[in-house]
C-alpha cells in the first residue's frame, strides 16, 4: 500500500511537470506560424506573468543614489566643497548618513520645530566670520518623494513623510548647547518652504569633526550665487545694472579648475560582435522572426503582435508598445520605488545584451517625486558618467542615455543611447567658471525675458560623433529640457 502511494505521488509530480514544461514551450518558443504567437496576449497579464516570470533580485545601485551630488561645509570664513567624485568624499558622506539614519528614523530626536523665512536658510550658509556660521549644507543632484529617500539612506519610514513633500537640499549646522546638538534644515522642493529642527544626536562630535577637520585652509574659490549677488533674489550685480541672466541662489560658483581627462566614444553596435538574439531576448521576442527587415538607412526592425523594436545604425535602440496594458511587464507592484528598481534592471539587461563584460555606469538624472497624478504612471532618465563627471546626450532629440516610460507596472516606451567610454590619454584644463558665465552672459544678453541657470557644471557632450570630447561647461535653463554647454579650454 505504501508503495502504491509512493508511486501514485512520483507519476503526479511527473505529469504537473510536463504540464508546465509544455506551457512554457507555448510560450517561449513561439512555434506559431509567421512570427505569430498566440498565447503573448496570455503572458502579459498578472495571472500568468506571476507564474512563468521569476522573481529576479534588487539591480538598484542604491549607493549612488543614496549619495549627494555635492556637500559643501563652511567654518566661519573657510569653506570646501566636496564633489561626489572626489576622493574625500565618502568620509564626509558617512557623517552625513549617520546622521539622516540616525535623526530622521524616529521623531523622538526632534526636540523643537518650525517653519522659517528663506532668509534665515541663507543667513546659516553665509561664509562669513562675524556670523559665526559653522553648516553642511547637502545637495543631492535630484528631488526624492520622503519615503524614497528613507529607502535609499536604509530605513524603512521617516517623519519627514507628514512635513514636505519632496526633499532635494538639507543643512545640518553644529550648535553648542545641552539639550540641542544640531539645527536640521530641510527645504520642500515642492514649493520653496523650509522647516527648522532642533535636533537631539548622540554622534554630535562627528559633525564637530567635519566641521573642524575638513576645513583645514580658507578655500576663497567657492562661493554660493547668493553670496556674489548673482542670484535673482538679491536683486542683481549692482545698481544701474540691467541684469538679464541669474544663477539659482545655490550654485557653487568657483574661480579655478583643475585639468579633466578628454574622452573618446565606441559604438558597440558597430565595434563586432554584437548579435540581435540576445537583444531580442531581452525584450520577449522570438530568436527568428519572419517579421524583421532592414530600412535603406540600415535601421533593423522587429515587429511583434503588439510592440516594435528598433535598433538604429547610430547606436539607439528604441521600443514602443502599440497598447499600454500589451507593454514589457517589470513588476505587479506600482509604487515608484519598486517601479525605479526593476526599470534599471532592465535597463541593465539591454547593456548586457550588447557589451557583457562592461560595467553600466549611469546615473538616475530623473526627480524621483511622486503625486496623485503618477497613479503608477513614471518616467526615469538614466545617463552615463565618466571620471566623475557626467555625459549629456544631444542627438536627434534625444536627451539621456536611457528614457523609461512606465505604465502599470509595464514598460511601453523604452530608448537606449549604447556608448562606451575610454580615457583618450591625456587631459587639459577647461576655462574658469567665471570665463564660462561670462559667455553665458553675452549669449543672452539681447534676450528680451531674464534667464535663470539651475545649475552650472563639467560635462563630457556627446552629440554622437566620434572622436575626442573635452568637459564642456553645462548650464541647465530653468523651464528649458535642452542645455546650453560652452566649450573650451
Amino acid at each position: 500500500m505504501k508503495f502504491r502511494k509512493t508511486k501514485s505521488l512520483i507519476l503526479t509530480l511527473l505529469i504537473v511537470c510536463s504540464l508546465v514544461l509544455s506551457v512554457r514551450v507555448w510560450f517561449d518558443e513561439k512555434l506559431w506560424p509567421g512570427g505569430y504567437n498566440f498565447f503573448i496576449m496570455f503572458k502579459n497579464t498578472p495571472v500568468f506573468s506571476k507564474i512563468f516570470n521569476s522573481e529576479p533580485s534588487y539591480s538598484m545601485p542604491k549607493e549612488n543614489l543614496s549619495r549627494p551630488q555635492k556637500i559643501v561645509i563652511t567654518n566661519k570664513d573657510k569653506r570646501t566643497v566636496f564633489y561626489n567624485s572626489d576622493s574625500s568624499f565618502d568620509s564626509v558622506n558617512e557623517i552625513v548618513k549617520n546622521f539622516f539614519t540616525q535623526t530622521l528614523n524616529s521623531k523622538d530626536n526632534v526636540l523643537n520645530s518650525s517653519t522659517v523665512a528663506e532668509d534665515e536658510w541663507y543667513d546659516v550658509l553665509r561664509n562669513d566670520e562675524l556670523l559665526d556660521t559653522r553648516s553642511i549644507y547637502v545637495d543631492y543632484s535630484l528631488a526624492y518623494s520622503p519615503e524614497l529617500f528613507a529607502h535609499f539612506i536604509g530605513i524603512q519610514n521617516s517623519w519627514l513623510e507628514g512635513d514636505v513633500a519632496a526633499v532635494k537640499e538639507f543643512i545640518i549646522a553644529p550648535v553648542n548647547s545641552d539639550n540641542v546638538n544640531a539645527l536640521f534644515y530641510v527645504k520642500d522642493f515642492s514649493n520653496n518652504s523650509i522647516m527648522k529642527y532642533y535636533i537631539s544626536y548622540s554622534d554630535k562630535g562627528a559633525l564637530d569633526t567635519a566641521v573642524s577637520r575638513y576645513v583645514k585652509k580658507t578655500d576663497d574659490s567657492n562661493s554660493f550665487a547668493f553670496e556674489l549677488n548673482l542670484d535673482n533674489r538679491s536683486g542683481g550685480i549692482g545698481s544701474g545694472v540691467v541684469q538679464k541672466v541669474f544663477l539659482d541662489s545655490m550654485v557653487t560658483v568657483s574661480t579655478s579648475t583643475g585639468d579633466k581627462p578628454v574622452i573618446e566614444s565606441e559604438n558597440p553596435l558597430k565595434s563586432g560582435g554584437f548579435s540581435p538574439n540576445a537583444m531580442l531576448n531581452v525584450f520577449e521576442y522570438p530568436n527568428v522572426s519572419p517579421r524583421h527587415y532592414t530600412d535603406v538607412d540600415g535601421t533593423e526592425y522587429f515587429v511583434e503582435n503588439y510592440s516594435v523594436l528598433k535598433i538604429f545604425p547610430n547606436g539607439v535602440i528604441e521600443y514602443t508598445a502599440d497598447k499600454d496594458s500589451m507593454g514589457i511587464e517589470i513588476s505587479d507592484d506600482l509604487s515608484l520605488y519598486e517601479s525605479l528598481n526593476r526599470a534599471i534592471e532592465f535597463s541593465e539587461n539591454v547593456w548586457n545584451a550588447v557589451v557583457p563584460d562592461e560595467p553600466f555606469n549611469v546615473l538616475v538624472t530623473s526627480d524621483l517625486t511622486e503625486s496623485r497624478q503618477n497613479d503608477g504612471e513614471y518616467t526615469f532618465y538614466l545617463d552615463y558618467y565618466c571620471y566623475g563627471s557626467p555625459v549629456t546626450v544631444d542627438v536627434d532629440g534625444i536627451n539621456h542615455a536611457v528614457e523609461i516610460k512606465v505604465k502599470s507596472g509595464k514598460i511601453i516606451s523604452y530608448r537606449h543611447f549604447i556608448r562606451k567610454y575610454f580615457s583618450a590619454g591625456y587631459s587639459v584644463n577647461p576655462i574658469p567658471m567665471i570665463d564660462a558665465l561670462d559667455e553665458i552672459y553675452s549669449s543672452f544678453s539681447s534676450s528680451e525675458d531674464e534667464i535663470e541657470i539651475k545649475d552650472l557644471y563639467l560635462s563630457y557632450i556627446d552629440d554622437g560623433s566620434f572622436g575626442d570630447k573635452t568637459p564642456a561647461w553645462s548650464a541647465e535653463i530653468r523651464g528649458s529640457e535642452k542645455l546650453f554647454y560652452i566649450k573650451g579650454e
